[in-house]
C-alpha cells in the first residue's frame, strides 16, 4: 500500500454505515459477516463507543459503522481524505455544499441534495483491506441516488469533491452518470456513479429521497444473495429511471420492516420479480445495497 504524498488528489477514505442505536448490534454483526471482517471498536473518537471498524473487510476501502440516534434514518455516507481541508471545504461550499459540524480531524457537510459527507483526514495513512475473494461478494461500487432534477448538481459537486471526471451516460443506460478516476486512499480505483431515481408509487409519486447505496459484486449472485439473507439481509424493491435496464422487485413486497429504531424501507407495491441482472437487499437497519455480477472491469 502506498503512502499519501503532497501531490495526491482527494481520495475516498471510507464508507461509513450510519445505524440507529436500536439496530446497531444486528447491523454490525451482519456487515462483519458480509465482508468477512471481525468488528473492532474505535477508541479515541468523538462519541466514545459510537464507531466500529471492520478491519480487513472485503471492500475497496475502509468500512466503519457509526451508531446514531434512533430518531435518525439509517444511511451510508462517505469520508473524503484531502491534503488541504480548508480549500476542499470552500470548493464544496462554492458548489452548493454546506458545513454543518466541525471536528478536529474533519468537517461534516451536506451536499446539494442533502446527503452528508465528511472531509478532512489529512494525515490518514492507507488502510489494509482484503483482496477480492473468489467465492463471495466484494464491496466495490458506490451510487449516489437522486431525483432527476438534482442529477446535474450532484454530478458537478461530487466530480469536484472526488477530483473525478464526469462521463456522459450510455444511451442504453441513461440513468447512470459515472465519475471516472475516483481512488481510495491506498490508490485502488473505486466505481462511483450518480444514479437517477424515479418517483415512488408507494409514496403517491413523491420522488424517492436522495440516498447512497453500495454494490457487492459476486461471481454467483444467487449464492451470494442466499448467504447474505442467511446473515439477516432482506429483499426490497428498487425504483430507477426509465431506460436503466435495472429494476428489482420482491414478490408482493410493498413494505419491508427493519430492526427496532431503524425506521422503514419503503418499496414499490408489488408486481412480483422482473428480469434483472442483480438483486436489491437491505441490511438489518434498512440500508439498501445491491448484489451484482462480478465483471472484468471491476476485478
Amino acid at each position: 500500500m502506498q503512502e499519501r504524498s503532497g501531490s495526491q488528489a482527494p481520495a475516498l477514505a471510507g464508507i461509513i454505515i450510519d445505524v440507529p442505536s436500536g439496530a446497531f448490534d444486528a447491523t454490525v454483526a451482519f456487515w462483519a459477516g458480509a465482508l468477512s471482517a471481525p468488528p473492532e471498536a474505535l477508541s479515541g473518537m468523538p462519541g466514545g463507543d459510537a464507531y466500529v471498524r471492520l478491519p480487513g473487510a472485503t471492500a475497496v476501502t475502509d468500512v466503519v459503522l457509526q451508531r446514531i440516534d434512533d430518531t435518525d434514518r439509517p444511511r451510508f455516507h462517505l469520508d473524503i481524505a484531502v491534503l488541504d481541508r480548508a480549500d476542499a471545504v470552500q470548493r464544496a461550499a462554492d458548489l452548493g455544499g454546506k458545513v454543518v459540524q466541525h471536528e478536529e480531524d474533519w468537517d461534516v457537510l451536506i451536499d446539494p441534495a442533502g446527503l452528508p459527507l465528511c472531509v478532512g483526514f489529512e494525515d490518514l495513512e492507507p488502510l489494509q483491506t482484503a483482496p477480492r475473494p473468489p467465492d463471495r461478494g466484494y464491496l466495490d461500487a458506490i451510487f449516489i441516488d437522486v431525483p432527476p432534477d438534482r442529477v446535474t448538481a450532484e454530478v458537478v459537486f461530487w466530480s469536484a469533491v472526488l477530483d473525478a471526471t464526469p462521463v456522459p451516460p450510455d444511451a442504453s443506460d441513461p440513468a447512470y452518470h459515472p465519475l471516472a478516476g475516483v481512488r481510495a486512499v491506498g490508490g485502488e480505483p473505486v466505481v462511483v456513479e450518480v444514479q437517477t431515481t424515479l418517483p415512488d408509487p408507494a409514496r403517491d409519486g413523491v420522488a424517492t429521497a436522495p440516498r447512497i447505496h453500495v454494490d457487492l459484486s459476486a461471481t454467483d449472485v444467487d449464492e451470494e444473495v442466499a448467504r447474505l439473507t442467511a446473515l439477516g439481509a432482506r429483499h426490497v424493491d428498487a425504483v430507477v429511471a426509465p431506460g436503466a435496464g435495472r429494476v428489482e422487485s420482491a414478490p408482493g413486497a410493498g413494505r419491508v420492516e427493519s430492526a427496532p429504531g431503524a425506521g422503514r424501507v419503503e418499496s414499490a407495491p408489488g408486481a412480483g420479480r422482473v428480469e434483472r441482472d442483480w438483486v436489491t437487499l437491505a441490511d438489518p437497519a434498512g440500508n439498501l445495497f445491491c448484489v451484482v455480477p462480478a465483471t472484468p472491469e471491476r476485478a
